[in-house]
């Protein structure tokens, strides 16, 4: 009877220390940030051509030497571009192969190429963005023929540089292709086409007066201007205009600063055949001239001259196509 009851004793005695001893539970605090699970991203990457590939672009002479036009575009990588979602984030890049020229000598077995970088010192502004983008092979032009022209343009957009090939002593000569005719023809498909080019007056300034306006056609119902200027001896006082003008029926109003009635300076642009004559538009000729400068006149077309840049009065070449008026005056 003891022992059962020592043995009860013991058995109560190691239950109340074991209690007394068992840890006691802690409370977690609650963690109010959420865990994103990460999900994999997966780089969307194009390519332009999507594939290494070669073309025969035909055969043509050098002084009568026959070279066979091949394009190629390599697995090298010139420009690369970032792919944005709808949601302005960076999803990938757009590719563009690297464009090679190959001119291949039948008769010698020599081959002459050519590729982007041979063209960087012919052009002066952002020449990174451009591509070697194609070729033209046997392209009539007056009453001669221009064996080879390569472009250089900007991605999906039509501002080109246009280099004509020759070959000299079995090296490859590059020149910018800036033909009249030509390039006439590639802005012939504007209805304003037909006022491309430069409009003058007066031959010397120590004699009087002189001005001159070039004309760009931007497209069917505009052109862009520059119009240089200069009231003569003894003052000589200059005065400058870039800008656009919306041309209808022949006619347009250039708003200096605003399109609003209000502009104080407004000129009337009115072509007929191959005179260009501006006049003030009531009195609003605050076109910040030089005193005594006015743009008013008749100006005469100046035969076969179709540039695509204008000269400012700082001597800085100005590009009609890659600066625009908005552009110009914010620089």
């Amino acid at each position: 009877m003891n022992k059962l009851l020592l043995v009860a004793v013991f058995i109560i005695f190691y239950s109340c220390n074991s209690k007394h001893e068992q840890p006691e539970k802690q409370t977690a605090s609650k963690d109010t940030t959420k865990t994103v699970p990460e999900v994999p991203k997966t780089e969307v990457i194009k390519y332009q051509p999507e594939k290494e590939q070669r073309t025969d672009l035909g055969v043509v002479f050098f002084d009568d030497e026959p070279f066979t036009v091949v394009g190629e575009y390599t697995d090298s990588i010139v420009l690369s571009e970032p792919i944005i979602n709808k949601d302005k984030i960076v999803e990938g890049s757009y590719n563009y192969r690297q464009m090679l020229v190959k001119l291949i000598s039948k008769d010698k077995a020599d081959t002459i190429t050519l590729q982007k970088s041979d063209f960087k010192n012919k052009i002066d502004k952002d020449y990174d963005d451009f591509l070697l983008s194609y070729v033209q092979t046997n392209q009539k032009v007056k009453s001669e023929i221009i064996p080879v022209i390569i472009s250089l343009c900007l991605p999906e957009s039509d501002a080109c540089w246009r280099f004509a090939i020759d070959i000299n002593k079995g090296k490859a000569e590059i020149s910018e292709f800036l033909d009249e005719e030509l390039l006439y023809v590639q802005n012939s498909g504007y209805a304003t086409a037909k006022y491309f080019g430069v409009y003058s007056y007066g031959t010397n300034a120590d004699e009087g007066p002189i001005g001159n306006v070039t004309i760009y056609p931007e497209d069917d119902d505009h052109i862009l201007f520059y119009l240089d200027v200069n009231r003569g001896a003894p003052s000589y006082n200059m005065g400058a205009l870039y800008g656009r003008i919306k041309i209808k029926d022949d006619k347009g109003v250039y708003y200096k600063d605003t399109a609003k009635d209000d502009a104080e300076c407004q000129l009337l642009f009115t072509f007929k055949g191959d005179a260009l004559k501006i006049g003030v538009v009531g009195n609003n000729n605050n076109c910040g001239f030089g005193n005594g400068v006015f743009a008013d006149g008749t100006y005469q077309r100046v035969p076969k001259e179709y540039p695509l840049t204008f000269t400012n009065g700082e001597g800085t070449e100005v590009d009609f196509r890659y600066t625009k008026p908005e552009d110009y005056y914010n620089e």
